[in-house]
């Protein structure tokens, strides 16, 4: 009976004060304090990050998603109180404000921060999400709110594969990030670079190749095959680099 008591003590010379609250709650994970900012939110709200600050997130997709509001967590750490402060939940399982405006929820599907402050969507597209929907969400009208259980996973997700749509998210996130989240900046400025410098370096060693090719064939006509195929060589490898750069900066944005 006493590894319980002595487990509990050491955590709570190791980490700080801990409160445990009613485990029938059904979340879990251990909720931390967080002052916010404007509008106050309720148990289930979606809070971003901000410039020093914390807030409902206000737009979908965000790279700032931070944790969910838990008003009556599995346990928290304590802290001296203060005006708005809320319990926030990061990982575990947590009960979300949630809409069908993005479409129904199912039990697997991923969800993500809406445009409606504080309120969570299902994720149809590339871009940051709060986690993994554990139960269905399917009302009729698509704009009213509902709460559900949800894995949280906070992370970048490339499982969708409309190009277009992925390559104007990924810009709209490395706008977004500078301010937000310098590492995941880091990434997009770091995989834009390998891209581009993958397209110059083919482009110009695949120019250079040519022009002499074309020079090299009028001085000897004979060798006109040989220096055809060396070419087609070297334009295979220009491709090859080019593949090569755009899986490295893809590679890059998802680790």
């Amino acid at each position: 009976m006493r590894t319980p008591l002595f487990l509990l003590l050491t955590s709570f010379f190791l980490f700080g004060a801990v409160r445990l609250a009613h485990a029938q709650s059904g979340q879990t994970g251990t909720a931390i304090p967080a002052v916010i900012a404007g509008e106050q939110p309720t148990d289930g709200s979606v809070i971003c990050t901000g410039r020093g600050s914390y807030s409902m997130c206000k737009d979908s997709y965000s790279s700032a998603i931070f944790g969910v509001v838990s008003v009556l967590p599995a346990a928290a750490f304590e802290s001296a109180p203060q005006d708005n402060q809320h319990l926030i939940l990061t990982n575990g399982e947590a009960d979300v404000r949630v809409v069908a405006s993005g479409g129904d929820i199912k039990a697997g599907d991923l969800v993500t921060s809406s445009s409606k402050p504080g309120i969570a969507m299902k994720a149809s597209r590339n871009g940051y999400v709060l986690g993994m929907a554990l139960e269905d969400y399917a009302p009729q009208n698509k704009d009213e709110e509902g709460i559900i259980a949800v894995s949280l996973g906070i992370h970048p997700t490339t499982v969708f594969v409309d190009v277009r749509s992925n390559l104007i998210e990924a810009l709209r996130e490395g706008l977004a990030a500078p301010v937000l989240t310098p590492l995941a900046a880091l990434r997009y400025i770091l995989a834009a670079f390998v891209t581009i410098a993958s397209f110059i370096l083919g482009f110009v060693h695949f120019g250079r190749l040519a022009k002499s090719g074309v020079e090299a064939i009028g001085r000897n006509p004979l060798a006109r095959l040989q220096i055809q195929t060396t070419v087609t060589i070297n334009l295979i490898l220009m491709v090859v680099i080019f593949a090569g750069g755009l899986f490295l900066s893809y590679f890059i944005l998802v680790l």
